[in-house]
């Protein structure tokens, strides 16, 4: 299977489940994927806007309230989101998908029980990972710029391409969803939140030769209540479907 030398493309959906998702794919040889090694599904700390100051510093407050009852519910989804995950890919990619736990011994030094920490996020200083998933990415201090820790990293490269020696793989495909909060109303008396959610593939040289992200449908909030947050957490399975699609589109 090869991947298309270069091809973006951007999907609108108008259903209630998801409205956006892309893929990037870059190639600059032949590239054949048989095989796709799933090593990490995460959810990472809800993402907060700084903008409009006033506005954005009020509603993060209600947030940040209730971010532990906010963490608990992602700790309890992160197993399901794997799982939605494993199908939808399966159902959709011929490549064959490896998970965590059929790696070799080498895997075992990486593996990760529920969470690591992010440094200096005092409301969301947790990186939830599927049981048994492996952790070699090192989270800047609030764990919120996905292109910082997964894209424009040359150490993160450099580590993978480590890591797939030791594994004995030709590449390596991680997930990261997290709640974005959006758009905060005046004073913070309401905004939107989406579910994000990124796939990353390397191959054995750590270089990154796909990326696809998708967005849940913005929904409007007040944000006082665990509700307002969990009816995102929710959306994952409508992204997964439509990221098993799309990725099928470009794995041939």
């Amino acid at each position: 299977m090869k991947l298309v030398k270069l091809f973006i493309i951007t999907i609108l959906i108008t259903s209630c489940a998801a409205t956006k998702v892309k893929v990037n794919t870059l190639n600059d040889a032949s590239f054949d994927v048989d095989e796709l090694n799933l090593t990490s599904v995460m959810i990472g700390p809800v993402w907060q806007p700084v903008l409009p100051l006033i506005d954005a510093s009020a509603f993060n407050a209600k947030t940040n309230k209730i971010a532990a009852e906010i963490m608990e519910e992602e700790q309890k989804i992160i197993e399901r989101y794997k799982e939605l995950l494993v199908e939808n890919i399966r159902k959709n990619v011929d490549a064959k998908l490896v998970l965590s736990s059929e790696l070799n011994d080498s895997a075992d030094k990486y593996r990760i029980e529920k969470g690591v920490n992010v440094e200096e996020n005092e409301n969301f200083p947790v990186v939830f990972f599927a049981e048994g998933d492996l952790n070699f990415f090192e989270f800047d201090k609030k764990g919120i710029n996905v292109n910082a820790i997964f894209k424009n990293n040359e150490a993160l490269s450099a580590r993978i391409a480590t890591i797939t020696q030791e594994l004995g793989v030709e590449n390596v495909l991680i997930s990261f969803t997290r709640i974005e909060v959006i758009s905060p109303g005046m004073f913070g008396a309401s905004a939107q939140t989406r579910l994000g959610t990124y796939l990353y593939l390397f191959n054995s040289s750590g270089k990154l030769v796909m990326d696809a992200y998708g967005w849940s449908k913005p929904v409007n909030i007040k944000g006082k209540e665990i509700q307002d947050y969990k009816i995102q957490l929710d959306n994952f399975h409508g992204l997964a479907i439509l990221m098993g699609t799309e990725l099928a589109n470009y794995l041939k």
